[in-house]
């Protein structure tokens, strides 16, 4: 595991905790779009049309929605892991969520490319299986890999992470993000929270995150029925 890449300084007893909600609600989004990926692919294997303009949907919404996921868990590994085992040291495990991680990489990339073949072949049943069955797969994994990490990690962070560490991990992982997915990512993930919960959330994220949901709300709401109904 790779080291911070400026030093941490732990939290200490009576320190303010860091605040989880938008790691929720990224979590909280990953899981509702593979509930919802993993529905509609069991209708496509069951043999429900898919209009060439659908598929083109489908598979730009896989793509971003893998890559969503793997930017996440990229960003852990890289970011958020080191950060927690410089400040709480042998009190944590994390190789098992890595090793889920790896586990999950090789799905995604099926996803993507078979999503991609609907594309041109929205009838090949194989491919309409083959969807059905790393959706499941996919659903599963990350229900099964996020209530873990809520379980064991969630308290490790607001016991031995400092508030300023924390919020280095999520300006570091913003930074990163491509902001050409803007669109996509803000309105996907409010999507996922409770309606009554979405101007608190909304209220924590950057300027730039508020404002790609006003703007690109409409558009979103648009691509995600093309594809959903």
């Amino acid at each position: 595991m790779s080291q911070p890449t400026t030093p941490v300084r732990p939290r200490r007893p009576g320190d303010p905790e860091p605040d989880l909600t938008i790691y929720g609600i990224a979590h909280l989004a990953m899981r509702h779009g593979a509930h919802e990926l993993a529905a509609l692919a069991q209708t496509l294997r069951d043999g429900v049309p898919l209009t060439p303009a659908r598929a083109k949907a489908l598979a730009e919404y896989v793509r971003l929605m893998t890559e969503e996921i793997h930017l996440h868990h990229h960003g852990e590994d890289t970011i958020g892991w080191p950060i927690i085992q410089a400040s709480a040291g042998h009190a944590v495990d994390l190789e098992p969520l890595t090793a889920d991680h790896d586990q999950l990489d090789p799905i995604l990339d099926r996803l993507r490319h078979v999503s991609a073949l609907l594309v041109t072949h929205p009838g090949d049943p194989g491919a309409r299986q083959s969807l059905a069955t790393d959706s499941i797969v996919l659903r599963d994994l990350l229900d099964e890999h996020i209530e873990e990490e809520e379980r064991d990690i969630f308290p490790i962070i607001r016991t031995y992470v400092s508030v300023a560490d924390f919020k280095a991990w999520e300006d570091q992982i913003m930074k990163n993000y491509p902001k050409k997915n803007l669109w996509f990512l803000i309105p996907w993930s409010v999507s996922a929270v409770p309606p009554a919960d979405v101007p608190a959330a909304l209220s924590l994220t950057p300027l730039a995150f508020r404002l790609a949901n006003r703007l690109f709300h409409g558009k979103y709401h648009r691509f995600h029925q093309l594809i959903f109904g």
